[in-house]
């Protein structure tokens, strides 16, 4: 059963209902001395709620600048022996997830809290888990902020911001016939940050973008089985009108991961080029390369790796009845992967290398 309602055009309402029945028979096997146990049935449910207010909706800020606020709801539950043939479920577990989007004269801050948790009829022999996990995102675009929307400051950029902060956790100690081990029952914290800072300028696109993140394990025994990354990244792309037209796309990032258990660092540093350029009207030839290059602070093992792939296209056309085409393409595509390892801890080291030739044709029938 579900429920569908729109009032004044600001109240959005989304409600559902679903039970099915659980029939357990009698199985002679488990009978004891002679003595058979009754099945047991059980009717389970399946509940889905989502309540969504639009606050604000094109408030005038002036400037043609306009506001918007809207808050949103969910609740859902479905009980441990809940089945349905018509869509799949996670069953036994509940979810409750509220949010927040507010839009500023086309600056975007959007919130949302999620609190998960399962073993709904809290069995001592089963691990109960719980989550809670909190996302935030801003979105604010400096060039269309600072001028007109028509007129923008191309050397400001588009700002971008997304904070993320999980927790999980077992609500729970089972009992001391399920096997758990205080060690085993998890607890973990992962903060994540995520910033990008992109320009736009005709057909010319440059971002920047850095990544921030830790983990931290709190359960007894593994206190000290932490992780941090640490990411920078630049990319860039342009088009240059040669024949058809002619895209080049750089990049490079750089990340640093720390293992508090191992004391060490980790270091990767990436590299990519590609190019895409149509020539004349029916011929098209494309390549990349990829570098990959990884160290480590106490000189245990480094690799690096390279991948140089390149296609020359020719696209063509059979004609059909009825003044229509079935499209296709012939294709020779060439790639050449290699890969350096050396672990200096154990004593070995290996080199392979691949080539690949492939000729083909491709065929669009509908």
């Amino acid at each position: 059963m579900r429920f569908l309602g729109d009032f004044l055009g600001r109240i959005h309402a989304d409600a559902s209902w679903a039970t099915s029945r659980f029939d357990n028979p009698v199985d002679p096997e488990q009978s004891i001395g002679g003595l058979e146990f009754a099945g047991e049935s059980s009717w389970d449910d399946a509940v889905y709620a989502d309540l969504a207010l639009d606050l604000l909706r094109d408030f005038p800020l002036g400037n043609e600048r306009f506001a918007n606020l809207a808050v949103r709801g969910t609740y859902e539950r479905i009980d441990p022996l809940f089945k349905s043939l018509g869509a799949f479920t996670f069953s036994d577990t509940e979810t409750i997830q509220t949010g927040v989007v507010a839009e500023l004269a086309g600056m975007i801050v959007s919130a949302q809290h999620t609190i998960f948790e399962d073993n709904l009829d809290d069995l001592d022999q089963i691990l109960k888990t719980r989550s809670k996990d909190t996302l935030i995102t801003v979105e604010l675009p400096l060039a269309n902020q600072l001028a007109s929307e028509d007129r923008p400051i191309f050397w400001l950029p588009a700002v971008s911001y997304r904070f993320d902060h999980l927790h999980e956790y077992g609500a729970n100690t089972p009992d001391a016939g399920s096997g758990f081990s205080p060690s085993a029952i998890p607890d973990q914290v992962t903060e994540q940050h995520d910033a990008v800072l992109s320009w736009t300028y005709g057909l010319a696109s440059l971002s920047y973008r850095y990544s921030w993140s830790f983990q931290d394990n709190r359960q007894p025994g593994r206190e000290d089985a932490d992780f941090r990354d640490q990411t920078h990244g630049l990319d860039a792309s342009f088009h240059i009108d040669l024949a058809d037209g002619l895209d080049v796309a750089l990049g490079a990032a750089r990340t640093q991961q720390w293992s508090r258990a191992a004391k060490i660092k980790r270091r990767t540093l990436d590299a990519d080029a590609s190019f895409d350029w149509r020539f004349f009207t029916h011929w098209a030839v494309s390549g990349s390369y990829f570098y990959t290059r990884e160290t480590d602070s106490q000189n245990l093992a480094k690799s690096k790796s390279r991948s140089l792939d390149g296609q020359l296209s020719y696209a063509f056309s059979v004609p059909l009845p009825g003044q229509r085409t079935m499209p296709g393409r012939i294709y020779v595509r060439a790639s050449r992967q290699s890969t350096r390892f050396e672990d200096s801890q154990f004593g070995f080291s290996q080199r392979p290398r691949q080539w690949t030739l492939l000729v083909g044709t491709s065929i669009t029938l509908f």
